[in-house]
């Protein structure tokens, strides 16, 4: 549901398709009320169904540098910058924006050593995902 740029995460998104060798199509940012719009400053590594749940998933999200917060506007920011190289037509960013995305965590001056991760239970509205941000859970409460 999300690239990084460097390790910082970008923009989310969720597609659908009806076989892996087809199109996939997007559905939208399945993180509910995600100011960051940058799955909860994070980026999901893994999904996985829970054994004898119906139709209960978690999601496990790799948090790089949970010390560099991403909101709405960096979020766009990394996404225009990033994709401005691939598609220039579509995707604008300014040389000062260009520097703030070289000044974030790039692979080689991030300190990965507090990175952690974020397990959140993905749920279904209307056929379509949703991770809502939970301080914590148990798998009871979703009996």
């Amino acid at each position: 549901t999300s690239g990084m740029t460097g390790y910082v995460p970008n923009k989310s998104d969720s597609a659908v398709s009806d076989a892996p060798d087809r199109p996939f199509v997007s559905i939208g940012d399945p993180h509910a009320d995600d100011a960051s719009h940058a799955s909860f400053n994070s980026q999901i590594s893994q999904v996985f169904k829970v054994p004898g749940k119906r139709d209960l998933y978690i999601a496990l999200a790799d948090r790089w540098v949970p010390d560099y917060p991403v909101d709405a506007k960096l979020a766009d920011l990394l996404e225009r910058c990033t994709a401005q190289r691939f598609d220039p037509e579509h995707y604008k960013a300014t040389s000062e924006e260009m520097q703030t995305m070289m000044q974030s965590p790039m692979l080689t001056s991030a300190n990965t050593s507090r990175a952690n991760y974020v397990w959140l239970p993905i749920t279904f509205e209307e056929g379509k995902p949703k991770i809502y941000w939970r301080d914590s859970w148990k798998l009871s409460d979703f009996e």
